[in-house]
């Protein structure tokens, strides 16, 4: 997948803050969409936890307004700056960690099961993993950069953002113990908040938190589908832990970077191979890992 797209440098975004505004202003919508009302939060000089949770609810649906389900997002984002503002003192760093807030009571969270689904093949994931991830290194990270999926980061908002090192990983991400009984912590305190669902928790965790908490969405489960890796009604849970198993063979100093840019690389699939109609499965990266005949059955 590198090979064919180079890697995603993703998300993007200035500050680990933007990164979670951006991760909630994306439900339901395009990147471009988002990246309008980004620009408009930063023209009006709000793009901060108290100054966006100092603006009237209606202020804020107007000026994010290009994101689409303006009035739904404001409460949104109004919940998730609640929490961030009153109980952290508008500090992302805490946050992110498991320390609880200053009114925060969170009950243990129960041990993720990490365990794959029955009759899921990892050992072919961790295969796909060396194969199509870990051929060397690139020469040209931004192959393709220009074909972006809809609903994903674009290379007008990537650009500002400093380019992801194998060892540095986004800016401002290396400030949170990512541990799993604090990611669980930290997972449980974001999916209380109202709007915040698994895909926007993990998008937060992984790419703005620090986190080791893979992201699953719809291009994820329709390839893993397709390659017979999981059910048609797997859970979302259960694709994430078969996922976290699976790619979890990496040194902790490389493996967040390598969970991020290896969801950017499904999507890439997802978006521009494994379509709903008409995948392309012959032009597809992943074909050797198909079913031997399951190709005309995909269409």
């Amino acid at each position: 997948m590198r090979e064919r797209f180079g890697h995603q440098h993703w998300w993007p975004g200035e500050t680990p803050f933007e990164v979670c505004v951006g991760a909630i202003l994306t439900q339901n919508t395009n990147w471009t969409n988002v990246e309008r009302a980004i620009a408009r939060l930063k023209a009006a000089g709000v793009l901060e936890p108290r100054k966006l949770f100092a603006l009237p609810e209606r202020k804020l649906a107007r000026l994010i307004r290009p994101a689409g389900y303006f009035n739904v997002k404001a409460r949104r984002l109004r919940s998730s700056l609640r929490l961030l503002v009153e109980e952290f003192d508008g500090d992302l760093k805490g946050l992110f960690a498991a320390r609880r807030g200053r009114n925060l009571k969170v009950a243990s969270p129960r041990r993720a099961d990490r365990t794959p689904q029955r009759g899921v093949p990892g050992r072919e994931i961790e295969q796909a993993t060396r194969t199509f991830m870990d051929r060397g290194h690139l020469q040209n990270p931004d192959v393709n950069r220009s074909h972006e999926p809809v609903g994903t980061p674009s290379t007008a908002l990537r650009a500002p953002s400093p380019r992801l090192g194998e060892k540095d990983g986004m800016r401002g991400i290396r400030f949170t113990d990512s541990g799993t009984g604090a990611t669980l912590t930290v997972r449980q305190r974001l999916l209380a908040i109202n709007g915040i669902g698994p895909e926007t928790a993990d998008s937060m965790l992984l790419y703005a938190g620090g986190h080791h908490s893979f992201v699953i969405d719809a291009y994820t489960r329709r390839i893993f589908h397709r390659h017979n890796w999981c059910d048609t009604d797997a859970s979302y849970d259960e694709l994430k832990a078969l996922c976290e198993t699976a790619l979890d063979g990496k040194p902790p100093a490389q493996q967040l970077v390598y969970w991020q840019d290896y969801h950017a690389q499904l999507v890439m699939v997802g978006k521009h191979f494994c379509r709903t109609r008409n995948p392309l499965c012959d032009q597809c990266p992943l074909k050797p890992l198909l079913p031997r005949k399951g190709n005309e059955a995909l269409a």
